[in-house]
């Protein structure tokens, strides 16, 4: 059995441990409480950035949610598994128009299902590359949790699984010399003299892992954590490089090919 004393281990092993929950030891609201008040907010902001709707739905969110996962506690994979409950909120416009308009009616749904780890091979570091694709436009809705954000990246997540990588690292539309993300994920770095760092941009979804992740580090772990614009230039200057998100937790990288 491999060594699990904290001496031994690196800082994104740490964090992995620290948010790791025995979740068979909690009930389904204890379950999605620490983290669902953030998501909510976010979506919130969202939703008022894209549509004019006049009321808040925040407290509808938070209790959809726990009432989804206490519906479904049955699915909730046991602490050790390697799988967790993916718990996934969603809203589209619903109402009968062709138009380019934003809706007058929506749909607010939820829905969760077990799944296993994101990349093939569990938490293995995984080898990635740099996009020469943008995955968003200056100025644009890169930090909105919205499809078409996604949409920009599916061929070149296709394009990057058939020349035998795990995942894309885009960098800034405008400049291109700055880190942002990867198609579903926030980068997280380590300093030789263990600082946390995270990279800022305003075509970064502002990621509630991530968020997390940076006051674990510096409340719990004593870290100096910086927010703060990423040059490429100095990736390989990192002691360590991992990938975080609701999906990907934290995946630890372990080559960037440019």
């Amino acid at each position: 059995m491999a060594d699990q004393s904290p001496e031994n281990l690196s800082a994104i092993e740490i964090l992995d441990i620290l948010t790791s929950m025995k979740n068979d030891e909690l009930d389904a609201e204890a379950q999605v409480i620490i983290r669902n008040g953030g998501k909510a907010g976010r979506q919130e902001a969202h939703k008022q950035a894209l549509v004019a709707l006049s009321h808040s739905f925040e407290e509808k969110f938070v209790e959809a949610v726990v009432e989804t996962v206490k519906a479904n506690a049955a699915y909730v994979a046991p602490y050790g598994s390697g799988a967790t409950l993916y718990i996934r909120p969603y809203m589209f416009g619903s109402n009968p128009v062709i138009g380019v308009k934003p809706a007058d009616e929506y749909q607010f749904r939820i829905f969760v299902t077990p799944v296993g780890p994101y990349f093939k091979g569990g938490a293995k570091p995984i080898t990635i590359r740099v996009s020469d694709f943008d995955r968003a436009a200056p100025n644009g809705t890169g930090h909105i949790k919205a499809g078409l954000n996604y949409a920009m990246s599916l061929h070149a997540i296709v394009d990057a699984h058939n020349q035998g990588y795990d995942e894309n690292m885009y960098l800034d539309p405008a400049t291109r010399t700055k880190v942002e993300e990867t198609g579903g994920a926030n980068f997280i770095f380590i300093t030789k003299d263990g600082k946390f760092v995270t990279p800022k941009s305003d075509s970064i979804l502002p990621s509630i892992t991530r968020r997390s992740l940076m006051y674990i580090a510096e409340h719990y772990l004593g870290m100096e954590v910086e927010h703060r614009e990423v040059r490429f230039d100095e990736v390989k200057d990192f002691a360590e490089c991992g990938l975080c998100g609701t999906a990907a937790v934290i995946s630890p990288v372990g080559k960037i090919v440019d």
